[in-house]
């Protein structure tokens, strides 16, 4: 019986070490994470300049994405050639103001409400609300690729 004890405890030793070994390489270096994967989005919420100037924020299905803006289009259009038309003025409640409509608003950001879409024009900085006309003409919505989740 000692001569089979006498071989067991190196044994035990050995594996102790080994298992001690196998868990400090693991707890040194983890396995990588996966990089971030691009997506494409469709802005359905909100489009935003991020405070990179070369990339937006886009918003959709209580998601945030950070996107290159020179990725994102609107009806096959770059961002900068988008307008809306015919938008009527809003004030700093977001109510209409009768009278001080814009035959067209050049986009530099949207927020998607119920009753249409609010615009900040790019030129006066102003916010214009653009109504779903019947022509579709303000049924835009930014599409985006390479965007990533914030």
């Amino acid at each position: 019986m000692q001569f089979s004890t006498l071989f067991q405890r190196p044994h035990i030793i050995l594996l102790v070490v080994a298992l001690v070994l196998t868990v400090h390489s693991i707890l040194a270096n983890p396995p990588p994470k996966d990089a971030p994967k691009d997506e494409k989005v469709t802005c359905d919420d909100y489009f935003y300049p991020s405070k990179d100037p070369k990339s937006y924020m886009c918003r959709s299905n209580h998601v945030t994405h950070k996107c290159p803006i020179d990725s994102c289009k609107v009806d096959d259009k770059a961002w900068s050639d988008a307008t809306f038309k015919n938008c009527d003025r809003l004030n700093k409640q977001k109510e209409i103001i009768p009278g001080h409509p814009l035959a067209v608003v050049l986009p530099l950001q949207y927020h998607v409400k119920k009753d249409g879409i609010d615009v900040q024009d790019h030129k006066t900085r102003g916010w214009y609300r653009c109504t779903k006309a019947q022509d579709k003409s303000n049924d835009h919505k930014s599409i985006c690729d390479k965007c990533l989740k914030v």
